[in-house]
């Protein structure tokens, strides 16, 4: 029986040598083997943008509805403020200006209001368009 001894012993061995090698001996076959097993198994496995899409559809629509709605009440909010800030720098315009001044200060004023706005809009023109 001294002869299955030596022969256990080395199946061990055979076994531990189908373990992960040590870091100074190569691998039994090349990595890039190795990488592609992996990366097709996870191919497998992994679940499809499709089903993301249908589980969280309403969800997202819902979200996107409420900022197109909160967008909406922020730019009234500001095209108000804007109409208040127009006529209360008119007034303060009439308020603190000669009269003899006042049509000069207005000029000015309206066409600082209209390059602002001239600016605001070829800027949102091209954020629409590319």
């Amino acid at each position: 029986m001294s002869d299955d001894e030596p022969g256990a012993t080395e199946s061990a061995t055979d076994t531990n040598a189908n373990a992960d090698p040590p870091e100074n001996q190569p691998p039994d076959r090349p990595m890039s083997t190795d990488t592609t097993d992996t990366t097709a198994a996870t191919a497998k496995t992994a679940p499809t943008d499709d089903s993301d899409d249908d589980s969280n559809g309403d969800t997202s629509d819902l979200v996107r509805y409420a900022r197109y709605a909160l967008l909406g009440g922020l730019t009234l909010l500001a095209l108000v403020a804007t109409l208040r800030f127009y006529f209360a720098a008119s007034n303060a315009i009439d308020i603190w200006v000669a009269r003899q001044y006042r049509p000069l200060f207005q000029a000015a004023f309206n066409l600082v209001v209209l390059l602002v706005a001239a600016v605001g809009i070829s800027w949102e023109i091209r954020k629409v368009a590319g």
